[in-house]
């Protein structure tokens, strides 16, 4: 029985994500690799809407190089035996230079072009993933300041002058009313 890998990248938008009941808040600019069998869902999200690009790989396509490799630890452990690394599959990442976004348009393009040898470098495009993720594993995610609330204080600090209810900022960003409170109130020290 082969598996699949989830590559995900979040190209706009924020939401909440629950990834084997690891609850955290992914927005632009994050990205993961999921086993498909792991549960993860979008329960609620904190912008008009939430894009992103998902690369869905059986481990088959990678079976050539990984052997019988059926999972991502396994592909790990394939491609980088020296470093010992069990991946956390609850872990988000964060593309900073937006290398990693490149790596997943030109799969998109490899796979729509379909050129001669476009497996071959969609694998070697995926390997880099792989490394961004294995450099990044132990960096923590730098947010210092949750993503709604910081949309929510730039809209107030832009609309100043009229009167904004926490009820209308609830509607305006999608989330309800008590989150929006209690986020604001960890980030900021006020309701």
């Amino acid at each position: 029985m082969s598996n699949t890998i989830e590559f995900v990248y979040i190209t706009e938008g924020a939401a909440k994500h629950i990834l084997n009941d690891s609850e955290s808040i992914i927005e632009k600019g994050d990205y993961f690799a999921v086993d498909v069998s792991s549960e993860h869902e979008f329960p609620e999200v904190f912008s008009k809407s939430i894009d992103m690009i998902i690369c869905s790989v059986n481990t088959d396509f990678f079976m050539s190089a990984a052997g019988k490799a059926r999972n991502l630890n396994e592909i790990f452990k394939y491609y980088f035996p020296s470093t010992n690394v069990n991946i956390d599959k609850n872990k988000i990442y964060h593309d900073d230079d937006g290398s990693v976004f490149s790596y997943f348009n030109d799969i998109l393009n490899e796979s729509a072009l379909r050129l001669v040898a476009y497996t071959d470098k969609i694998s070697s495009l995926l390997v880099q993933i792989l490394i961004s993720m294995l450099r990044n594993y132990n960096l923590p995610r730098e947010k210092n300041i949750d993503f709604v609330v910081e949309q929510i204080l730039d809209f107030v600090n832009k609309n100043f002058s009229g009167e904004v209810s926490l009820l209308e900022l609830s509607k305006q960003f999608f989330i309800s009313h008590s989150a929006l409170s209690q986020n604001f109130k960890r980030e900021v020290g006020t309701s």
